[in-house]
């Protein structure tokens, strides 16, 4: 007994997104299909309705040769057909022959291959003449589309014609969106029926699947949308037989779900047509009848002319419509471009405000970061919510152009998301850089009417899981928040060629910086130290030698980094270069060799006018600059040398020991090179030298103890020692810290050594407090401000005192006035005070810290410079001044030590003065750490002698 294949519309379907409708085992009612294996061209498959539609028994045609179905005619053109297309499956074999059946009725036959079988659709033709349109009715619709100037127009144009041609109740263009839902832009329907223009539909009412097949098989009909499908029959003597692949069959059941679809929107009959863009389901044409309609063939034939046509005049229009919005894009690009090859920054020329980078895309907003720099254009969120944007697109982007139009919903990822960055689009630039774009687009509200509510587009029955489509198509409208304007394809584009302009623009400068880089400074634009060197080696195009070099360094520029930032500082090197290049005009050679260093090389100059022009550049230098806002005050030391005077030496070395030399000598002037610069230079050359070797041999630096002693009613009590550093040298003998010490500073070698004191200091201060525990010596060590502003200072200080394992009140680091003006040291300080460490300021009085400041000092001890005394020697009122000091001092909590006291009558003027500890050669000058430890022992017998004395 033949078998039937199982039809599609089974009731146990449940997921509509996974129903296999283009093998659904039936045909609709208004023809019969046949089905041959091309091997044999037997009949294999044969509708129910056979003997309906051609009067042939199906059940007797199972098995039976095609030829005695259809006429031979027919069959031989479809063998032919057959053959031309073999080497292809599911390929429409195109329009067969008609044939006439016994009753007179004329068959339309057409083919389509399934595999290894070919399928052959048999349809009545209409009998009346008119229900197939002419030609002459079809050329005047297509006349008429050639007037359309959008693709709006096209489709209003072709439901015209399609109401006309076909006469359904209503005809509707649908254009799919880019996430798959549709909406109607174009209608004409029956007066007094509901509209439907405007209406949106979810992307899910056309599945995935059924989308295919409209792209493969371009128009379909339904004649009548409660038909009942007609079952294929299976020759029986056939096993394993694949269901039939109707994709390309006129005949082919539809789903039932589609079909209860259509009756719940009171749709009898449905035609439709597909409108193809580059492979794309653009949209489709479609026609809808309140009771059942068959069309023909031959009106199938015309709607699908019609849809060719009409998807051919939407790619063309589509195609203008893109390539005027490339050529604006173009145009913008173009000006983005002729920005960049001028001399301004890439960043600037990319992200200045009115440089089209907004326009260009379409955005209100753009964040641009190029080599470590950031500029904001439009309307952008703070900088930091724009940093972590970027960031954060960035890490996803792997590289790509990324765009997201959904921030607003994406409050994960973007917690910060505002109104005004609803969508970002983001370029990087370069591979890994870090560089990169990143557009803004703000929020788009809207609303979108849909035909029935979106999310309930079908409905499942709770009990046997079964779908059934949604039954209201009321309008619903939905207020789309927190999403922005699409990206386009047009703007991805943009973004992809603007980097290509970018990356090029960036290669054009490279290569013509690195021929900057080498002779030019990419600041200032000013000639660097290589082309300095090669016009001192080569005299310039005139045959010249230089007769002078002018060596210029700012002084207080690091104070103008620390307030305004480094971008202030910049922006004042680069004014400085344009008053020297103003003033030394186009002669001189004026360069900047880094930093803040400038050196002016002076061609034809006598002494007189070297020194005139030095005075003028000072006086430049001293005229206030306007710096983002705010009033910048600077001077420079300048150094000058004569060529005739540098002997061998380098101009530019002895240009710079005249400018340092102006530098000690308080800054704001100009020095003359004269040979004894370069004998100090030389000296301060070899310390260093020698310093270096004396830190790697370890035994030249020796510390000596001066004691500091606490004043009572009756004798000095010994309270500490000083440590103070001192130098063997093995050639020159003892040399004094005013000599080293600077050179120390100067040249960092006072880290490591400062490092050496520390250490040494406290281990002596250890068997100090072992020769005499209860005595609460204190060890004082002087730090400097190259050690403090160290990283890691407090935390290398803690380590040194636990390793000696004293008590950190026993150490007490001395500190000069200027070191508390700068913020970094003061925190530094406070940390260490944290630990216990004491903090002594040293040689106060001699600074400009007024005695207002004293109570606000981040210090436990003041040391009072010994030039008070040569106050007191000047009569009564110095020594009341000095009482007043030391009283201030004690009002604000801190004991006073008083220094250098060498008589007995400067021991008498400390004490009367209310000073707490007095130090200096009249009670012992600073002794070795053997000496100072008898001194300790000796200290502490003479202390158990009072305390016994008074006991008894």
């Amino acid at each position: 007994m033949e078998h039937a294949e199982r039809p599609v519309g089974d009731p146990e379907l449940s997921e509509c997104d996974r129903e296999p409708i283009h093998i659904p085992g039936a045909i609709q009612p208004h023809g019969a299909l046949l089905a041959a294996s091309e091997d044999d061209w037997r009949i294999s498959h044969a509708s129910a309705n056979l003997s309906e539609v051609l009067g042939l028994d199906a059940h007797a045609m199972l098995g039976r040769p095609l030829r005695d179905a259809v006429q031979e005619l027919a069959f031989g053109s479809l063998a032919a057909a057959s053959g031309e297309a073999l080497s292809h499956d599911n390929v429409n074999l195109g329009h067969l022959n008609t044939l006439t059946r016994a009753d007179g009725v004329l068959l339309h036959l057409q083919a389509h291959r399934s595999g290894s079988h070919v399928c052959v659709n048999i349809e009545p033709l209409p009998l009346a003449p008119e229900a197939t349109p002419a030609i002459t009715a079809v050329l005047p619709a297509l006349e008429s589309f050639r007037a359309a100037t959008s693709c709006k127009e096209v489709c209003t144009l072709a439901v015209r014609a399609l109401r006309k041609l076909t006469g359904y109740d209503r005809v509707m263009a649908y254009r799919f969106a880019a996430k798959g839902d549709g909406e109607i832009i174009a209608e004409l329907h029956r007066p007094g029926d509901e509209p439907y223009l405007g209406l949106h539909y979810p992307a899910a009412d056309i599945p995935v699947q059924a989308r295919r097949l409209i792209m493969l098989q371009r128009v379909g009909m339904i004649a009548d949308t409660s038909y009942r499908p007609v079952a294929l029959l299976v020759d029986p003597s056939l096993s394993d037989v694949a269901p039939l692949d109707l994709t390309y069959s006129a005949l082919r059941s539809v789903s039932p779900l589609h079909c209860e679809y259509l009756r719940n929107m009171h749709v009898g009959a449905c035609l439709t047509v597909a409108l193809v863009h580059h492979d794309r389901l653009w949209g489709m044409l479609v026609c809808q009848h309140a009771t059942p309609r068959t069309s023909g063939p031959e009106l199938r034939a015309v709607v699908d002319m019609i849809g060719k046509v009409v998807s051919l005049l939407l790619a063309s229009l589509g195609e203008a419509e893109a390539h005027a919005d490339r050529l604006q894009r173009q145009e913008l690009l173009n000006s983005l471009g002729a920005r960049m090859e001028s001399r301004m920054p890439l960043l600037q020329a990319l992200a200045e405000p009115g440089a089209d980078l907004l326009r260009c895309m379409a955005a209100s907003g753009a964040v641009v970061r190029m080599s470590g720099r950031t500029m904001c254009v439009g309307m952008v969120p703070e900088a930091d919510v724009a940093e972590l944007m970027l960031s954060t697109m960035l890490n996803r982007a792997a590289g790509e152009v990324l765009a997201y139009d959904d921030l607003g919903l994406r409050q994960a990822d973007f917690p910060a998301g505002t109104a005004d960055t609803a969508g970002a689009l983001l370029l990087p630039l370069g591979q890994a850089s870090g560089d990169a774009i990143l557009w803004l687009r703000p929020e788009m509200l809207h609303t979108v009417v849909w035909a029935g509510e979106p999310g309930r587009h079908a409905i499942t029955d709770t009990e046997t899981g079964r779908l059934s489509p949604r039954g209201s198509f009321a309008a619903w409208k939905e207020i789309v928040r927190n999403r922005s304007r699409c990206w386009s394809d047009g703007d991805l584009a943009t973004a992809r060629q603007l980097g290509a302009v970018v990356a090029a623009a960036a290669a054009r400068r490279t290569e013509a910086e690195l021929a900057l880089l080498r002779y030019y400074d990419p600041l200032t634009r000013l000639a660097n130290r290589s082309l300095l060197q090669q016009r001192l080696d080569v005299p310039d195009r005139e045959g010249r030698p230089a007769t002078a070099l002018v060596f210029l360094d700012l002084d207080r520029f690091k104070a103008v980094n620390d307030t305004l930032g480094h971008d202030a500082g910049d922006t004042l090197l680069i004014e400085v270069a344009a008053r020297l290049l103003a003033i030394s005009g186009p002669v001189h050679l004026v360069t900047r060799l880094g930093g803040d260093e400038f050196v002016v090389l002076c061609y034809g100059l006598r002494q007189e006018a070297v020194v005139h022009l030095v005075e003028q550049m000072r006086q430049a230098i001293m005229t206030p600059f306007e710096i983002m806002g705010r009033s910048c005050h600077i001077s420079a030391s300048i150094g000058i040398v004569l060529a005739k005077q540098a002997g061998g030496l380098n101009l530019v070395r002895a240009a710079d020991m005249a400018m340092y030399s102006a530098k000690q000598a308080g800054g704001n002037r100009g020095v003359m090179y004269e040979s004894a610069l370069f004998d100090k230079a030389a000296q301060q050359f070899a310390i260093e030298a020698d310093m270096r070797d004396a830190l790697r041999e370890g035994d030249q630096f020796v510390l000596l103890y001066q004691p500091l002693f606490r004043l009572g009613a009756g004798r000095s009590v010994l309270a500490g020692f000083e440590a103070l550093l001192r130098w063997r040298h093995p050639v020159r003998g003892w040399l004094s810290p005013a000599l080293f010490i600077p050179v120390a500073e100067e040249s960092e070698l006072i880290l490591p050594l400062g490092e050496w004191v520390m250490e040494q200091a406290l281990r002596q201060g250890r068997a100090f407090h072992a020769a005499s525990p209860g005595a609460g010596l204190v060890m004082n060590v002087n730090v400097s401000a190259l050690q403090l502003t160290q990283a890691g200072f407090c935390s290398g200080l803690a380590g040194v005192i636990e390793a000696e394992g004293l008590d950190a009140g026993q150490l007490c680091l001395e500190i000069t006035e200027s070191m508390l003006t700068g913020a970094g040291a003061s925190t530094v300080l406070a940390e260490a005070r944290e630990l216990g460490v004491q903090v002594a300021i040293d040689d106060f009085g001699i600074g400009y810290s007024s005695l207002s400041y004293l109570r606000r000092l981040p210090v436990d001890v003041v040391k009072l410079d010994r030039s008070f005394l040569e106050d007191v020697g000047g009569g009564s009122s110095g020594e009341a001044f000095v009482v007043a000091v030391i009283a201030l001092a004690h009002a604000a909590g801190k004991p006073v030590v008083f220094e250098g006291i060498e008589t007995q009558d400067q021991k008498d003027i400390a004490r009367r003065a209310g000073a707490d500890m007095v130090q200096g050669f009249f009670f012992a000058p600073p002794l070795s750490a053997n000496a100072a430890l008898e001194l300790v022992r000796s200290d502490r017998k003479l202390s158990e002698l009072a305390e016994a004395i008074t006991s008894d």
